[in-house]
């Protein structure tokens, strides 16, 4: 879909917003999408940068060149971050069972996200998502066809977002991607945003000719839902469903500006 043709898309789902906010929100769109539009050329770029995933101690982008040598799934920037983790970070009780988990972590992962049957409130279960935190179980599932599901991920929030939640289903698999996948700083806790995984976003940009398009059209789709339903159950009264879709908006936009 083009910029015009979404904009036009849009205009069409203002018909109980009054011109003058009906004009503002298609201007807030067509910033948002210059601006994400200019991103493209360079995610995925970056030739020379070292095809490592971040350490999994510190979180340093594109430097975990060193894996600990008994599961070979966990990835270091350096000996220190090496024996960190091992003394405090909690590798050494589980270094032995590691590729195990690694393994059961990715097969899980596809085997639901790849499920048509399998109910979109089970997809987004976060202990599902966040076990593919670590390098290795990542990489595992990368191996398996990681890029490929996230790919129909987009699709079917693309084609289901706004039904799902023009019905109650307040569901953002492009919010889940974000805030999990792809979010730099795992190792942190909590949800907020200070970077994006390079790693992975060049992983899953270069896994396929559209694969940018789909995420992109995917997170425009989320931000019309916020300037469509979202306003008007704020018009309407309905707080909890306007802080529902601004939240998952935010998430989504905030990914974009990093």
């Amino acid at each position: 879909m083009s910029r015009n043709e979404f904009l036009k898309e849009c205009a069409r789902s203002f018909d109980e917003v009054d011109e003058e906010h009906q004009k503002q929100h298609i201007q807030k769109l067509g910033d948002t999408i210059e601006n994400a539009t200019g991103i493209r050329p360079t995610i995925g770029a970056a030739p020379d940068v070292p095809d490592y995933p971040p350490c999994d101690c510190c979180g340093k982008e594109f430097e975990g060149k060193l894996n600990c040598a008994g599961c070979t799934c966990v990835f270091y920037c350096s000996k220190e971050c090496q024996r960190k983790d091992w003394k405090v970070g909690g590798h050494k009780s589980t270094c032995d069972t590691m590729m195990q988990q690694c393994e059961n972590a990715a097969t899980d992962f596809l085997d639901t996200i790849c499920d048509d049957d399998c109910p979109a409130e089970i997809k987004i279960n976060s202990s599902l998502w966040s076990a593919l935190d670590g390098a290795g179980a990542y990489k595992m599932a990368m191996d398996l066809g990681l890029n490929g599901a996230i790919q129909k991920l987009m699709e079917d929030e693309i084609e289901n977002a706004e039904d799902r939640f023009r019905s109650g289903e307040l569901i953002s698999f492009t919010q889940m991607l974000m805030c999990t996948l792809f979010r730099n700083g795992r190792h942190i806790p909590g949800g907020l945003f200070s970077s994006i995984d390079a790693y992975r976003i060049k992983k899953y940009v270069r896994s396929s000719e559209d694969a940018f398009e789909k995420w992109f059209e995917a997170s425009l789709t989320n931000i019309s839902i916020f300037t469509t339903q979202g306003m008007a159950a704020s018009r309407g009264g309905n707080d909890a469903f306007f802080w529902t879709v601004q939240r998952s908006t935010r998430n989504v936009a905030a990914a974009w500006s990093m």
